[in-house]
């Protein structure tokens, strides 16, 4: 019955189509040709509006436009079983709340996910290992000579090194591998369904990726990185606790120089000792398919 210029030049509509007496079904019908609601063909798109429109309470719902913008339509029923359909472009609205859950989840300068995420995601691992007797570890890693970075050449350097090193972790990684920033220049990878050995292996491709010089703004940056670890569910049940675990082990593992791995042995910390697992010799694996 009504609709306005507004209407028409947001769906990139043609007037002389979009009118006052045109059939609803044939409104849709164009605006579905050029390029409304992808995804959906005609029939599924007027059934979709018609259950919107018919609802005996208001409705909301989203409707993706020709060009990507997202268009939230209301709908309000009349006593007469009519409607009046209120249309208002989202997408800046929706942009802006998906970048608050991203921040909420991930850090800001590496865009890895953050230690929200990993203990949530940690706590999935665990009830599952529950179930299943299954294992994971958790490694713990620190940068060595980052803070010579950060006081030789600068913040901006040292903050670019730690992008550079997001990417070099997560190349490491295997499928299904969770690596997040911690903060500063400390990093955890959570690896589910593992081993031992298989965490071992891991923490030997990690050191040996960032052994390799890094150019950060034509300057050559050289430095290494110590891994702590502690397996589940022998070392840990919590992530709270596997963390923390982790992170004596890492002591260990920096207190003999860096550039090595620890695992996690309540022995030894109980003791305040240190001991260095040493490498074997084992080559690095290639990820399961």
């Amino acid at each position: 019955m009504i609709c306005n210029t507004k209407y028409i030049q947001d769906y990139a509509l043609d007037s002389a189509i979009v009118k006052p007496g045109a059939r609803y079904i044939d409104v849709l019908a164009h605006s579905n040709l050029r390029g409304n609601q992808p995804g959906l063909s005609v029939q599924q798109y007027y059934a979709k509006r018609m259950r919107e429109n018919r609802n005996a309470q208001q409705a909301t719902s989203l409707t993706l436009l020709w060009d990507g913008r997202t268009m939230q339509v209301i709908n309000r029923p009349l006593p007469d079983g009519g409607w009046v359909a209120l249309h208002e472009d989202v997408t800046e609205k929706l942009e802006v709340s998906r970048q608050i859950a991203h921040l909420a989840n991930h850090d800001s300068l590496t865009s890895l996910p953050n230690r929200n995420t990993f203990h949530s995601r940690m706590s999935q691992v665990l009830a599952d290992i529950d179930h299943s007797a299954g294992s994971a570890a958790v490694l713990f890693m620190d940068l060595d000579r980052f803070k010579q970075v950060n006081d030789t050449m600068g913040h901006m350097v040292g903050d670019q090194l730690l992008v550079e090193v997001a990417v070099r972790l997560k190349r490491s990684l295997c499928e299904g591998d969770l690596v997040v920033r911690l903060g500063g220049d400390e990093f955890v990878i959570l690896q589910d369904n593992t081993s031992r050995r298989d965490a071992e292996r891991l923490a030997q491709r990690l050191i040996g990726a960032m052994s390799e010089p890094f150019v950060i703004e034509g300057m050559i940056v050289d430095i290494g990185l110590s891994v702590g670890i502690a397996l589940a569910p022998g070392d840990g049940t919590t992530s709270d606790t596997l963390l923390r675990h982790a992170d004596q082990a890492l002591y260990r593992s920096k207190s003999r120089g860096g550039g090595g791995y620890c695992f996690y042995d309540a022995a030894i910390e109980s003791k305040g000792l240190s001991a260095m697992v040493g490498d074997d010799g084992i080559e690095p694996p290639t990820c399961p398919v």
